[in-house]
């Protein structure tokens, strides 16, 4: 369900874990369900809490909670910083695939790679 400025989706649920046969531990799924949209204040909030500082949507927020998942700093630098450039890469490509207009793309761009994330 979406209403003119975001979505209002139960988004805790947009979550999973996977199994694999003969796996010893359990993997989180792929992100699904994701919608983008253009940046409306500075300040980036995510939908659900992730870290010390809130829904906070940094970095440093996302690390802070880094302990719980058995991750080292260097470790969980290293995952964001990936996630980070290969967003930021293929971000453009992925919409355009999907047919989105060259205008809605770059409507979005900020949703995906924003000044201040990396604090």
């Amino acid at each position: 369900m979406m209403d003119a400025d975001r979505s209002v989706d139960d988004h805790p649920r947009n979550h999973a874990c996977i199994a694999f046969a003969f796996a010893s531990k359990w993997n989180l799924s792929p992100a699904y369900d994701l919608t983008p949209s253009p940046s409306v204040s500075q300040r980036r909030d995510l939908a659900l809490v992730c870290g010390d500082m809130g829904r906070l949507a940094t970095a440093k927020n996302l690390r802070s909670q880094r302990s719980r998942f058995l991750l080292s700093e260097e470790v969980a630098k290293a995952i964001i910083s990936k996630m980070t450039d290969q967003i930021r890469s293929g971000r453009y490509r992925a919409l355009k695939s999907q047919g989105v207009s060259e205008r809605d793309a770059n409507s979005v761009k900020s949703a995906f790679a924003y000044e201040g994330f990396e604090q």
